[in-house]
């Protein structure tokens, strides 16, 4: 009777795999959460699937609806760039960890986006952006909560 009900909820709390019919378009993935650590910098983001493989991956668009530093808001929001590498596998790995809700949507172009390789990166840009205060540096690497 356990295993049957383990079994049941196992079922019911695993991830279900959306698919969009082709005329519609891409996957997007609203809510994924992720952190910088040296930075103390903390995201939450939108990422729209690209070449619909069905996870974050290079060439996927992020968008950063939410960002913190050291706990205090920091104004990035709407800002958009293209994941690539280390970037794509962490939100690939923190969209596991992340209540993420999935839609379909139609591709849109969108021009002009840098790429982030990796969370340094992504730091040095978002520090770019709005400049730390006290002399900190983007030196971070990507982690989970």
């Amino acid at each position: 009777m356990t295993t049957s009900i383990a079994l049941a909820l196992a079922a019911f709390l695993a991830p279900t795999t959306l698919v969009c019919p082709r005329d519609i378009g891409q996957i997007r993935w609203d809510n994924i959460e992720t952190q910088i650590k040296v930075d103390d910098i903390e995201l939450t983001g939108t990422v729209w699937d690209r070449d619909r493989d069905g996870k974050p991956s290079a060439g996927d668009v992020m968008r950063i609806d939410r960002a913190t530093r050291g706990g205090s808001v920091i104004d990035v929001t709407e800002t958009w760039v293209v994941v690539k590498g280390q970037l794509a596998r962490t939100l690939a790995r923190d969209m596991k960890r992340s209540e993420v809700r999935a839609s379909c949507e139609t591709p849109f172009e969108i021009e002009g986006v840098p790429a982030m390789r990796d969370g340094k990166a992504l730091a040095r840009y978002i520090n770019e952006l709005v400049p730390p205060t006290e002399g900190a540096t983007a030196t971070g690497e990507l982690s989970s909560n």
